[in-house]
């Protein structure tokens, strides 16, 4: 996932950000996630402090 998101070409890292969003109001029925939920998965751009690359991620929430 690191080409996709380090190129003037975004559409396809723009595509799997939008499945994973839809993923995600299916999964909790909403796409505002506040206490109720102890934890939850969600799509992250993850930028590198030292390089300033940028990828796409599943992260864990402790809410």
């Amino acid at each position: 996932m690191d080409q996709p998101c380090n190129s003037a070409v975004m559409a396809y890292a723009e595509e799997i950000l939008k499945k994973l969003y839809d993923t995600l109001v299916e999964t909790y029925c909403t796409d505002y996630l506040d206490e109720s939920h102890e934890f939850v998965e969600l799509s992250a751009t993850i930028r590198g402090r030292n390089t300033g690359r940028v990828g796409l991620s599943i992260v864990t929430l402790d809410l």
